[in-house]
């Protein structure tokens, strides 16, 4: 399921951009032939699936959060995530056109800070308001037992023996 819709695309980009850059026969898609299951229709919802793959893939490559945490975000959150989806649609849809180089970067700006975004919620710079991931970008210090050794007997043949010194065994308070 896509993480914005065709009305979200249009809340943030103008229609006649979206209208002119789904269509291969030099006309312009109305709002209409966009939301529905005409070929513009399934251009847009195919470019919104495709930019919602890629965010389920930095998310979880980043292993802070599930699929189903997505739901449980606040609002402002969940307006983050539609504005990514929609951006990264955007430059995907600008891409279908064959643009390349100069004019695809001057074009899809939004898009190419998008995908760097994506990198920093993979990698914790940035994280989602999610209740139990309100400190995901925050190292959690390991616990170690006190009941398993560090230590191995087999380091022997590495390091050699330790040799004992005469303070070794020496106690101040006996």
């Amino acid at each position: 399921m896509a993480h914005a819709t065709v009305s979200d695309l249009l809340m943030r980009y103008d229609l006649r951009r979206i209208g002119d850059l789904v269509l291969d026969t030099d006309q312009r898609a109305t709002a209409e032939e966009l939301a529905g299951n005409s070929t513009a229709g399934l251009v847009v919802q195919t470019a919104l699936s495709d930019a919602s793959g890629m965010i389920n893939s930095a998310i979880l490559a980043g292993n802070r959060y599930l699929l189903v945490d997505l739901q449980n975000m606040t609002e402002d959150s969940k307006g983050f995530l539609k504005r990514l989806c929609c951006d990264i649609a955007y430059g995907l849809l600008i891409s279908r056109r064959g643009y390349g180089g100069a004019d695809l970067d001057a074009m899809t700006s939004r898009a190419k800070e998008s995908e760097a975004i994506l990198e920093t919620l993979r990698i914790g710079e940035r994280v989602f308001e999610i209740e139990k991931n309100e400190n995901a970008e925050i190292p959690q210090q390991a616990q170690v037992s006190r009941t398993i050794s560090l230590f191995s007997s087999e380091l022997d043949r590495y390091f050699g023996m330790r040799q004992s010194t005469a303070n070794e065994f020496f106690n101040p308070r006996s």
